[in-house]
């Protein structure tokens, strides 16, 4: 069908598809071809993805491993079989020379388990012992008070001994005369009550006993702590003395001594020069 006569028609309506093709305004897929491809990301990441692949598989490619194979040298890239579980030694393209070493057998592991777990020991007994020696500085002004403490604790023992041999003595009289009145029932069973005041009699003298049978090795036991003690307050003196107003006290470690520190030793010595 023609056009109508006399109507106006736009040039733009005739044009052919050659003069398309040169339009200063190519189509939106031609522009931004992410906006009509959307599977050009995926092909682009696969794409990434192979050359990554390709460089790493030529870097470790010329990586040389070696080692130690029944005293001969065995190298190879990739890795020779022979190398697995083995000290190696790995050369990069550079030229550097990296040293691995094996893996720890059973043992191995065993052995330093077991130096760790005594690292950790002597670790822990160092850490007792600067609080012991805190504790010994804080309790201690001289060498004169760590003596003046030994013969006090000395003196405390001797005294319960004294006591329990007092004690004992009286203990053994009641026996004896706890021992008429079986001697008495001795043809038929004793009254209850007189078994049972043998019984704890019996008690009580074996405690008294001990007590007078061990006096003299708590004696030798306190001169001992006491001597040990002295010998660790000159050795820190005699080098680096930690302070004790600037040392923190040790929690549990206000036994380690019998006796009075050195404030009270030296008051109790005050006393007696009075």
């Amino acid at each position: 069908m023609s056009p109508k006569s006399g109507a106006r028609v736009s040039s733009s309506s005739f044009a052919s598809p050659a003069s398309a093709c040169f339009s200063s305004s190519p189509p939106v897929a031609d522009r931004d071809p992410f906006v009509a491809r959307p599977g050009y990301f995926h092909l682009a990441a696969r794409l990434l993805v192979f050359l990554t692949a390709i460089s790493l598989s030529a870097a470790a490619a010329a990586r040389i491993t070696c080692c130690e194979i029944d005293g001969r040298r065995t190298c190879g890239s990739p890795p020779p079989s022979e190398c697995l579980g083995k000290a190696k030694r790995v050369i990069d393209p550079s030229g550097e020379a990296t040293d691995v070493k094996a893996p720890l057998t059973g043992a191995e592991r065993a052995a330093k388990k077991a130096e760790e777990a005594r690292l950790a020991a002597q670790k822990e007994l160092q850490k007792e012992q600067e609080r012991f020696d805190r504790m010994l500085l804080d309790r201690f002004a001289s060498v004169d008070d760590i003596e003046f403490a030994r013969q006090r604790a000395v003196s405390e023992i001797e005294q319960k001994a004294a006591t329990a041999k007092i004690l004992l003595e009286a203990a053994l009289e009641r026996k004896k005369k706890l021992d008429v009145e079986l001697d008495f029932h001795k043809d038929k069973p004793a009254p209850e009550s007189l078994q049972k005041q043998h019984e704890v009699l019996l008690r009580e003298i074996a405690g008294y006993q001990s007590s007078i049978d061990g006096k003299d090795a708590d004696v030798k036991a306190v001169n001992k702590r006491f001597e040990e003690n002295k010998r660790r307050f000159s050795e820190i003196n005699s080098g680096r003395v930690i302070s004790p107003a600037a040392a923190p006290k040790a929690d549990g470690m206000d036994e380690i001594v019998e006796g009075s520190g050195s404030s009270a030793g030296k008051s109790e010595k005050a006393d007696k020069a009075g």
